[in-house]
Formats: C-alpha cells, sequence, structure tokens
C-alpha cells in the first residue's frame, strides 16, 4: 500500500516538472508525459485508497 502511494507521489512531481516544461503546452513533446503521468498517478492513488 505505501509502494504504490509513494509511487503515485513521485510520479505526480515528474508529471509537474513536465507540466512547467511544457511552457503552457506550446513544446508539444512534453504533452504525452504530463498526460500519461497523470493518469498514472491517479491511478495509483485509486489502488492505494483501495487497498486500505
Amino acid at each position: 500500500m505505501y509502494w504504490t502511494l509513494a509511487a503515485a507521489i513521485i510520479i505526480e512531481v515528474v508529471a509537474t516538472l513536465s507540466l512547467r516544461a511544457s511552457d503552457g503546452f506550446r513544446r508539444k513533446k512534453w504533452i504525452a508525459p504530463v498526460i500519461a503521468g497523470y493518469l498514472a498517478s491517479f491511478y495509483l492513488l485509486w489502488l492505494t485508497l483501495s487497498l486500505g
């Protein structure tokens, strides 16, 4: 349970840094890591809450 929470936090931090690097979605190559990161983070958070 704690491993999935830690992974969700780390992935969300990476996705947030990618969002800042995208410069308001002006740099197109950063859009995929932002979307994938937030989707993975929310899934892991949901998984953490359902396991607890």
